[in-house]
């Protein structure tokens, strides 16, 4: 068989969907704790190569009694295989924020703690994953506060960092927490201004100080904040961004070259926001500045991102319309817009905290569903593959809701010419990338017909997309010479 004809094959096969290898597998699976007037949320999953499963921390929180931290496993299917209460030593709810797996048997969470008279503190919990017996678990903060906890990282020292918000009477600031590997803690440090602050993700950084990312009103209307600390805590500089209206700051990932990236939204002074990515260098200077709504949607943010192997990125949160949606982009390593997805589970507030990159190319995000039932609301994964499609051999990109682009393109396969005629005489911008989401051809002054020479692309399989203000189609193009 020739090698032309063998690559013919494997294009027709990958066009109609059809893998050689294993079936990907989707899921679209909601988790609730048994009680139908409880509020599950999954905070973060966790992919376990070698057991073939997902780990995932999430909270049941009941407005009429008290909540419980539960952790769970998924098959690759999104099937539960085993559901565990962690136990509760003082009466009160905890909110769970996210996971670290020390090994087999052992997992650690962090919380927001709230007792039955109303005293909120930090926690963290060490658990036996087959039994959720504690181990051992710590509180931090003042009684006489109001402590939040948001996010917490495996420090260097195999210890642990933590930080959050802490109120008081008159001001909240963010607050960083050192512990050593049991949870004792060593430290404890406060940053911000007159105004109120908060933070939502840390990172620690090469020189073994920390990154704290969140928002802050010291500086006018709430703008990202940004504050970088030595090993102890002490706050060497502070940045801030977006202050074009009410902005937060979710989360930061560090980058393969070096530099940062923070997720969060952007407001723009009249109640409507975007989400935004922003990457800075590790003194906090600003690269680019990107801003991402879906289909002019007033309300859209970004709660966190991953740097995939070809340096582009993968974001996931939250976009409103009448209801809240679960949002997910992608973008090459310069912020520019790949694609997008929304999805909606329930058609009432349904978003995303937490995304992960599967071992079979796909992305599992994790966050909540809420009915249309008051205080009705459950943990929920979807299973997605690499194009965002949750299922197989969907519109690549966009809502399917949405009014598509009335296009002929053939033929296809494509060895030289590819001829792109418009059913509608409307103003398109057309592109055509790689599956890995490199842009080989673009062009802004499409005519009713138009041909792009492919004669020098390689063999493969492509996307060409062709979207306006209020349309978006992606079809699946071969070349083959």
């Amino acid at each position: 068989m020739s090698s032309k004809i063998k690559i013919f094959i494997v294009a027709i096969l990958s066009l109609c969907g059809i893998n050689t290898q294993a079936q990907f597998i989707y899921f679209d699976s909601l988790y609730d704790s048994g009680l139908n007037i409880n509020e599950e949320i999954a905070s973060e999953a966790l992919e376990e190569y070698q057991l073939g499963i997902y780990s995932v921390i999430s909270s049941s929180a009941n407005p009429f009694a008290l909540g419980q931290l539960y952790y769970f496993e998924t098959a690759s299917d999104g099937h539960r295989i085993k559901e565990i209460l962690i136990e509760n030593d003082i009466p009160g709810r905890h909110y769970a924020k996210n996971l670290i797996i020390i090994s087999d048997s052992l997992a650690l969470t962090a919380s927001s703690f709230t007792d039955t008279i109303g005293q909120k503190q930090k926690s963290l919990t060490q658990f036996n994953r087959y039994t959720g017996e504690v181990i051992w678990r710590k509180y931090y903060g003042s009684l006489l506060n109001a402590d939040y906890c948001a996010h917490f990282i495996k420090t260097y020292d195999a210890g642990y960092a933590i930080t959050g918000q802490s109120v008081d009477s008159v001001d909240a600031q963010i607050n960083l927490i050192k512990t050593d590997s049991n949870g004792n803690q060593q430290w404890e440090n406060y940053y911000g201004g007159v105004g109120y602050e908060s933070s939502r993700s840390l990172i620690q950084t090469p020189d073994s100080g920390f990154m704290l990312l969140g928002w802050t009103q010291s500086f006018g209307q709430r703008k990202i904040y940004l504050v970088k600390t030595d090993s102890l805590g002490n706050q060497q500089w502070q940045r801030t961004y977006a202050s074009g209206g009410t902005s937060s700051g979710w989360g930061i990932i560090a980058l393969e070259d070096g530099n940062y990236l923070l997720t969060g939204s952007s407001g723009d002074g009249s109640g409507n926001s975007k989400g935004v990515l922003i990457k800075v260098s590790p003194l906090g200077d600003m690269i680019w500045s990107k801003d991402y709504t879906y289909q002019n949607l007033s309300g859209n943010n970004l709660s966190w991102s991953k740097e995939l192997n070809d340096n582009s990125l993968i974001s996931v949160g939250m976009t409103h319309d009448n209801n809240d949606a679960g949002f997910l982009i992608k973008t090459d390593s310069a912020g520019n817009l790949l694609w997008q997805r929304r999805y909606n589970k329930n058609n009432d507030t349904d978003l995303f905290y937490s995304i992960i990159e599967t071992s079979d190319g796909g992305f599992l995000l994790g966050g909540q569903a809420r009915n249309v039932q008051p205080f009705n609301q459950d943990a929920w994964l979807l299973k997605v593959d690499s194009l965002g499609c949750p299922y197989a051999d969907c519109t690549v990109g966009i809502d399917e809701q949405n009014k598509k682009v009335l296009v002929d393109v053939y033929p296809n396969p494509a060895s030289d010419l590819l001829n792109v005629e418009l059913q509608e005489n409307n103003d398109y911008d057309l592109t055509l990338t790689d599956l890995q989401g490199k842009v080989i051809y673009a062009s802004t002054t499409l005519s009713m017909t138009s041909t792009i020479d492919v004669s020098g692309f390689a063999d493969g399989v492509y996307l060409l997309t062709l979207q306006n203000e209020e349309q978006r189609t992606t079809l699946k193009i071969i070349i083959q010479h």
